[in-house]
């Protein structure tokens, strides 16, 4: 399968194609190659990128090609049996490593330790995961290079097993926000809430969900209680429009459309301008099935 996007930049008098990009799919429904054109008479790519799995269908290696099929980079993913991933790795055109990221997971199959290391080898963070009887999470360290601990979490759970209250620290155990989470009826959480030290609101975010337990709508709201964010979401649990705002008022805005089949067909991007909402941005999705 063949998937075809067209990028358009919109204003008041023209529509400008600026950029192409053909995603090629096998037959498991997982993208083998993706092609990109910054312009529309381009016959071949300005960018290519490659794509093979694993055994178990996760990515194995990506690689970017440029316009004359020279590799410019390379990402590795490396899992264990149980087809977890524990290593990552990013590559330049020599074969360098730039960045490597490592997991480590413990005898429960959690995730006990994660590393972040640059293109020197030498270790950048540190993240520490603890555990109670129950399998939760009750503890994270941040750890820099020098492994000393930055900031750390500390995490309370419902007997259920739903986190309810999480706190974060400083390395030197001062207070630096509060998280708290509450359900329905139906254990789904409903609200998120931050708070600073003095116990002032920072950010709460709402959700809302439809009869089947799908989301129906996702809203951040700031410090002031102003809305900042928000998504909509179809009953199939597909996103139909996200708005950002600043201060309350509208600065940005993406409609999503769907087919029949429930396939992304079109991208609509919006800015606010003098409180007027004015196109910028379309982006046309065209599916073409293997024959």
């Amino acid at each position: 399968m063949l998937i075809k996007k067209c990028y358009y930049r919109l204003s008041d008098t023209q529509k400008t194609l600026f950029k192409r990009v053909h995603s090629y799919f096998d037959a498991s429904g997982q993208e083998v190659e993706r092609h990109i054109y910054f312009s529309s008479r381009e016959s071949d790519p300005a960018l290519k990128i490659i794509t093979t799995y694993a055994a178990f269908g996760h990515p194995e290696r990506v690689q970017s090609f440029n316009g004359e099929n020279t590799l410019k980079s390379e990402t590795v993913y490396v899992y264990n049996g149980a087809g977890a991933l524990v290593e990552k790795h990013f590559k330049n055109a020599t074969g360098a490593i730039l960045a490597r990221h490592i997991w480590q997971m413990n005898e429960m199959g959690q995730l006990a330790r994660y590393q972040k290391f640059g293109k020197n080898g030498q270790l950048v963070l540190q993240k520490d995961f603890f555990y109670d009887e129950r399998g939760n999470s009750v503890r994270e360290t941040h750890s820099d290079a020098s492994g000393q601990i930055r900031t750390y979490k500390k995490r309370l759970f419902d007997s259920g097993g739903r986190e309810i209250l999480e706190n974060i620290f400083n390395g030197n155990g001062k207070l630096l926000a509060r998280k708290y989470t509450f359900y329905n009826s139906d254990h789904i959480p409903v609200e998120i809430s931050w708070y600073n030290p003095q116990q002032r609101i920072q950010r709460l975010e709402l959700f809302a969900f439809w009869e089947d337990g799908t989301k129906k709508q996702e809203t951040i709201l700031d410090f002031f209680v102003n809305q900042s964010f928000f998504k909509n979401f179809n009953r199939q649990g597909q996103l139909i429009n996200q708005q950002h705002c600043i201060g309350g008022q509208p600065v940005g805005e993406e409609v999503f459309e769907y087919d029949g089949q429930q396939f992304l067909t079109r991208r609509l991007k919006f800015v606010y301008k003098n409180g007027q909402r004015t196109p910028e941005e379309e982006i046309v999705f065209e599916r073409i099935e293997s024959s």
